[in-house]
């Protein structure tokens, strides 16, 4: 009889995000290795916080989401139809089925997870990133100590968890190689064309990218920068920004293709999504040394990595790979062969390995 798991979400997502398409691989994966697989989202995550007027909008909201054939995940990301997607009120265990395993997906999930009433054996804690953003970093540093199976993307984490006595298991992801690929030659390509995810959160540096920009666009005007978001494009963004909003991963790969470098400069990263895709795809990289990046961009060896917060050094970086192009190619090239070792498969034989241990 075969086994069944279920990824418990804070919310559903009408546009791509990074931890969500790791769950999203997983779930697809273990259904094909036979396991009944689960997504359940929740309509909300603080109940008991709400007025009794917000709690009749939340519950209408529900209950009309939850009778609906198709998702808003569905507009983004191919679930196989071997994985079921429910919707819960909360993820509190009295209104989740029962299933023989559970995975927190983000801390919200595992102070729920925590409190069920079932040996911790069953209990996964999939930690992705320092979830510091609404919670202290005290109280993320309990979850890591809930007595659940913690598994790592990457290892800064692994050791953020092991600094507060409690163990994890380090699995990176993978990357979709079969999807993202080199179609259009390194060598060929327009210098002068640089790749950027546009992002509203402080912390993923995008104020930083856009001065660096601006200091490289005053020595080669020609620049053009292939902006892919999933928020609509500021006002004040020049019209040099070709920006594509939610594009389809179709045009995520286009825009790989189109463009010789990649830029990133986060502050902090729980890993390097991104980058990776865009490694895969034939870009230079010029990204910040979050450690989150550098577990697959190393300095002058496959990438140029600059110092957070540097928009001088990030400028410079940029203009040394439009000017030389045998460093941008050997760079790129470089990092095609270093990201193979981030495979789905080995991820999920890894990860099935934890589920039943």
């Amino acid at each position: 009889m075969s086994k069944s798991i279920a990824f418990l979400l804070p919310k559903e997502k009408p546009f791509a995000v990074g931890g969500y398409k790791v769950v999203f691989e997983y779930a697809n994966r273990l259904a094909d290795e036979g396991y009944e697989v689960f997504l359940v989202y929740a309509s909300t995550l603080f109940w008991s916080r709400y007025s009794f007027l917000d709690k009749v909008k939340i519950l209408a909201y529900h209950l009309k989401m939850k009778w609906r054939r198709h998702t808003r995940v569905d507009n983004w990301f191919d679930i196989s139809s071997k994985v079921r997607q429910i919707r819960v009120l909360t993820p509190s265990e009295k209104f989740v089925p029962r299933f023989d395993f559970y995975v927190a997906t983000a801390i919200q999930t595992a102070y729920y997870l925590k409190n069920y009433a079932i040996p911790n054996s069953r209990k996964l804690y999939l930690i992705q990133d320092f979830e510091n953003w609404q919670y202290s970093d005290e109280q993320v540093y309990d979850t890591y100590c809930f007595g659940m199976k913690n598994i790592v993307i990457s290892h800064w984490l692994q050791k953020r968890v092991e600094a507060c006595g409690a163990h994890a298991t380090l699995i990176p992801n993978g990357f979709d190689f079969d999807f993202f690929k080199l179609s259009n030659p390194i060598a060929d390509r327009n210098p002068y064309s640089i790749a950027f995810m546009y992002h509203v959160e402080e912390r993923k540096g995008c104020d930083i990218s856009i001065n660096a920009f601006n200091k490289v666009k005053e020595k080669y005007p020609q620049l053009v920068v292939n902006t892919f978001s999933a928020y609509p494009k500021p006002n004040d963004l020049p019209d040099w920004y070709d920006f594509h909003q939610l594009p389809d991963k179709s045009m995520f790969n286009h825009i790989y293709n189109e463009s010789a470098i990649y830029v990133a400069a986060s502050y902090v990263e729980g890993w390097g999504l991104t980058v990776g895709e865009a490694m895969i795809c034939g870009c230079a990289v010029a990204c910040t040394d979050n450690q989150g990046f550098l577990e697959m961009a190393k300095n002058e060896h496959n990438a140029l990595v600059v110092p957070v917060g540097n928009e001088d050094a990030l400028a410079d970086a940029i203009v040394r790979l439009i000017e030389n192009g045998a460093l941008r190619a050997k760079l790129a090239s470089q990092a095609r062969d270093d990201i193979k070792q981030f495979n789905w498969n080995i991820a999920c034989k890894k990860f099935k390995e934890v589920l039943e241990s």
